[in-house]
């Protein structure tokens, strides 16, 4: 009889001993949580370069309407008709704008002059 409880008792030592998965199960784990961190870090860098794509959009559009305020304006002062529409290409990408003048809705009686860019 103490030899049939030698041998179960080193056999149950042998089975909770036994470490053979632990390895796979703690690469899995380690896998599963390097794989969000790399996605989690591919969503940011894209968002990043959405971000950075309408930063720069706006400023390209500001200096459109910039430029266009000045030609109409150029061409009051030489008594040519001014543009009030048309297009603008920068860098490939076409942008259309319209001014608009309202005389005499401006602060103190002056000309109301709106360009917008799209």
């Amino acid at each position: 009889m103490p030899e049939k409880r030698k041998a179960m008792i080193k056999s149950l030592k042998k089975i909770r001993n036994n470490q053979d998965g632990v390895i796979l199960i703690t690469v899995v784990m380690l896998t599963i949580v390097l794989t969000i961190v790399a996605l989690s870090l591919m969503g940011i860098n894209i968002t990043q370069v959405r971000t950075g794509q309408k930063v720069t959009d706006a400023i390209v559009k500001e200096q459109i309407a910039a430029g266009v305020f000045y030609r109409y304006y150029h061409d009051l002062s030489t008594g040519q008709a001014p543009t009030l529409s048309g297009t603008e290409t920068v860098n490939g990408k076409t942008y259309s704008f319209t001014i608009t003048n309202s005389p005499g809705t401006g602060p103190n009686g002056t000309d109301d002059i709106t360009v917008q860019v799209n």
